[in-house]
Parts: structure tokens; C-alpha cells; sequence
């Protein structure tokens, strides 16, 4: 059975992060597989339980220099103690990684190596290497584009998530175009089906938003999701439109407390609900009105298959690289402008109103779906495996 060094950068909630897992879990019964995380952060991986009982773990970055990192990138901004101890431990973090990752690399026998993130040290990678990329190239700086360069210049396949990510690399680098593999995110449809479903883990509190009418975006609250421009909508939403649902927001990340206070300024601090990290987000998924996704730039957008999945009904603005391949330019789901609160508003009006454009989408959305199931998506990675 051949071995697989499977490189992940976290098990922190995240999109990409769970994506890895899923992959890890496809792939077990056929490879043996070490799975190698880059950070340990403790109380924080929370997808740990998605790790078969029967894979090999290894941290790159050890618990000890994380947590300190972690503490003192909360307190940076408190004062000039607490920036330079985080400027301390980010260049610990660095130099730890740079050299345990080496170490492992060296001290392991493997037959191809997956940088799910491309961050592997060009220097480790070779022909045993794939270099799966997850967001726009777009913008790269010229240093990392030169590292990329070396990178693809000597690794195994490249494999990107769609047909934009395909043009990008292609433009952006002179390596041999048979290295470019397109390989979707996959989905157990099954699983997700009946996890929108199961509403018995929710907290008594929960139980009860979800009978309500509401909206519903899940994603980290960071600035590249644009947030801010899903709340103005929102807001137009309301006022113009003089539409009652709520809007639920789903996650964690650097900009919920600034986002909280802004909601309190537009006095929406009652209909503006923000959930936090939910294990199961896909029953509010399907409990919602539709799903919405508001972000500046993806590199596949696997929440937005999710919505396919379990909701039907899936707005999202037409960022690059993913959300328009995954919606079928409109076609499977509503693309809007970026930062184009009224036009979202619009649409969320549209969709909430139109019951024929409803039942059209919900159905485009189902055959949609079919694309990335695992069945079809294992046999396109085995593929990749086996040349």
C-alpha cells in the first residue's frame, strides 16, 4: 500500500480545514497515511474527532509556542509589551516550522507528499510532491511568485479547484501544462442531507432561533468575507423592503467584535444574531430562507456547494475565482457585484418574493449537486495517484 504525507496547515474550524480531513478520510482505506499539521493549538482542534482512529498524527509546530502565539495575538493591541512578545513567538513559530518540518520530511519514507496549502518549503518539494492549491493567484508578490515558480517547476502536479484557478496558473507560470490538474472539493451528500436534519445537539436558545424566519451566511469574520456590505444589505433589506427575517451569522474570526459594535450602532442588535462556531452548521443551512455568501475572494467556495445541498437557495457575490463556476454564472444560484450592498438587497427581496424562480433555482441546485460527490471526485484524485 502506497504511503501518503498528507501536509495540513490546522484543526481549527475553518473551510479548507475540514476540506483536508474529509480528503484524509477518503483516502484511508486506500494509502496509508501520516497526516501532518503544521500547528498544535490545544483546545482549538476542534476537528480533531474527524481524524480516523487508525491515522498517524504529527505536529509540526508544537502546543507550547502556539498557545503563547495565540495569547499574544489577542493582546497585541493593548500595548507595545504585548506586540513585541507576539513579533517573539510569530519568529519562533517560524523558525520551529522550518525546522521540524524539514526533520519529519527527511525522517519519513513516503510515496508522494500533498501540500494541501502549498506551504511545504520549496527546498522539500520534488517529484513526490502535489501542490494543491486553494485560493486566487491573483496579487501574488513577486517573491512568492518566484517561490511558487521553483515550486511547480518540480513537483508532481499542481491540482486547482477550477477552470479560473487553471487559466491563473497557466498565465502565471511557465511549467508544463499537463502538470494542471482540475479537481472540485467533494461532498457526501448523503451525510449532509441528514445533518441538516438533526436539531437535537442544539442548546434550548437555539432551538428557538431556528423556528424563526432567517437568513443565514457561515464563514470566518474576517475582512476578505466583506461582512460589512452583507449588513448594509441586510439593513436595506429591512427598511426598504420592509422584510422581517433575521439574518444569522455563523463563525468566529478577528472582526466579530468590530461587526458586533456595528451592529448595536444600527440598532440591529436584535435581528443580526451572531451564532459563533457551529460543529453543525448545515441544519441552519436548511432551516434557512436561503444561504448568502458575501466574500471578496475564494479559491473554491466549498460552503457554497454546502448550500447547494442543503438549502437549494445559495446568493453570492461574484468573486473570484470560485463562485461563478460553482453557481453556473447564475445558472444553479444568484451571483451579485462585490460590494454592491443594493443589488444584494435586491436579490435577497427577489428570491424571498419570486416562488417560480424559487422552484427553478432549487432545481438547477439538485443537478448541480451531483459534481462533487466523493464517488466521482476519489476516482478523478486516484487518477492523479496513479500517473
Amino acid at each position: 500500500m502506497k504511503k501518503i504525507v498528507f501536509n495540513t496547515d490546522s484543526l481549527i474550524m475553518g473551510g479548507a480545514e475540514k476540506i483536508a480531513l474529509d480528503y484524509v478520510n477518503l483516502l484511508k482505506d486506500n494509502y496509508k497515511i501520516l497526516l501532518l499539521v503544521n500547528e498544535d493549538n490545544g483546545e482549538g482542534n476542534i476537528l480533531g474527532d474527524m481524524i480516523p482512529e487508525n491515522i498517524s498524527v504529527k505536529f509540526v509546530v508544537k502546543k507550547d509556542i502556539m498557545d503563547k502565539l495565540n495569547l499574544y495575538r489577542k493582546l497585541k493591541k493593548r500595548n507595545v509589551f504585548y506586540k513585541l512578545m507576539y513579533s517573539i513567538y510569530l519568529n519562533k513559530r517560524r523558525k520551529s516550522y522550518k525546522e521540524n518540518i524539514t526533520k519529519i520530511l527527511k525522517d519519513e519514507e513516503y510515496d508522494f507528499l500533498v501540500d494541501f496549502y502549498c506551504k511545504i518549503p520549496q527546498e522539500l518539494v520534488d517529484s513526490r510532491t502535489i501542490c494543491w492549491l486553494h485560493m486566487t493567484l491573483e496579487n501574488l508578490k513577486e517573491r512568492i511568485k518566484i517561490e511558487y515558480q521553483q515550486k511547480f517547476k518540480k513537483c508532481k502536479n499542481i491540482i486547482v479547484l477550477n477552470e479560473a484557478m487553471r487559466n491563473e496558473v497557466k498565465e502565471n507560470f511557465k511549467i508544463d501544462e499537463l502538470k494542471i490538474e482540475k479537481i472540485y472539493n467533494f461532498f457526501d451528500l448523503n451525510k449532509l442531507e441528514i445533518e441538516s436534519r438533526d436539531k437535537e445537539k442544539l442548546t434550548k436558545i437555539e432551538k428557538e432561533l431556528i423556528e424563526k424566519d432567517f437568513v443565514f451566511a457561515c464563514c470566518r469574520i474576517d475582512k476578505q468575507k466583506d461582512l460589512d456590505t452583507l449588513i448594509d444589505a441586510y439593513q436595506e433589506l429591512r427598511e426598504k423592503y420592509k422584510r422581517k427575517e433575521k439574518l444569522y451569522i455563523a463563525g468566529e474570526g478577528d472582526q466579530k467584535e468590530r461587526l458586533e459594535n456595528y451592529v448595536r450602532n444600527l440598532g440591529l442588535e436584535n435581528e443580526i444574531v451572531f451564532l459563533g462556531t457551529q460543529k453543525n452548521p448545515y441544519v441552519w443551512m436548511k432551516s434557512a430562507k436561503f444561504f448568502i455568501h458575501s466574500s471578496h475572494r475564494e479559491g473554491f467556495g466549498m460552503v457554497l456547494v454546502e448550500g447547494l445541498i442543503t438549502n437549494g437557495l445559495v446568493i453570492s457575490t461574484d468573486c473570484p475565482v470560485g463562485p461563478s463556476e460553482i453557481l453556473e454564472s447564475g445558472k444553479s444560484g444568484i451571483l451579485v457585484p462585490l460590494k454592491d450592498k443594493s443589488k444584494m438587497s435586491e436579490e435577497m427581496n427577489r428570491i424571498l418574493i419570486d416562488k417560480e424562480l424559487e422552484a427553478k433555482i432549487k432545481k438547477e441546485a439538485k443537478r448541480r449537486c451531483k459534481d462533487f460527490s466523493k464517488e466521482k471526485i476519489l476516482q478523478e484524485v486516484q487518477r492523479v495517484f496513479r500517473r
